[in-house]
């Protein structure tokens, strides 16, 4: 009943030069169960979901992409290691539940603000 029936990931690292490889990812997964909300029923504080059957629907697959690369460099007794990375690569808009109305009479998905996410830094390793 609250199953996920099937989920995949591919991941790939590259090395293109000296101390500097890429990586890209690919993950997917069947959309979660979801027990819809099928109207509301006015009350003297406002209106209460009324429920459909449980987990009589799916959201949409999950689906993304994610790019990254890194680059090692001696320093000093250790390592600096760059790094960089763009999640979410595609800008899909992946959602895990729905935003209702006031009165429950229409809903919408309820993406993220923010699709991708992208971040990049440094570490030093001894």
């Amino acid at each position: 009943d609250f199953e996920i029936p099937w989920s995949m990931q591919l991941v790939a690292t590259v090395p293109l030069r000296r101390g500097v490889s890429a990586g890209a990812s690919w993950r997917a997964a069947a959309g979660r169960p979801h027990t819809p909300i099928v109207g509301g029923l006015g009350t003297p504080s406002g209106y209460a979901p009324v429920f459909g059957p449980r987990n009589s629907e799916r959201l949409p697959r999950y689906e993304r992409v994610d790019l990254s690369c890194s680059w090692l460099v001696p320093a000093g007794p250790g390592t600096a290691v760059f790094f960089a990375s763009l999640d979410n690569a595609l800008g899909r808009a992946n959602f895990f539940d729905y935003a209702y109305a006031t009165d429950y009479a229409s809903r919408r998905p309820a993406v993220t603000t923010s699709r991708r996410s992208i971040y990049a830094g440094v570490t030093y390793r001894r």
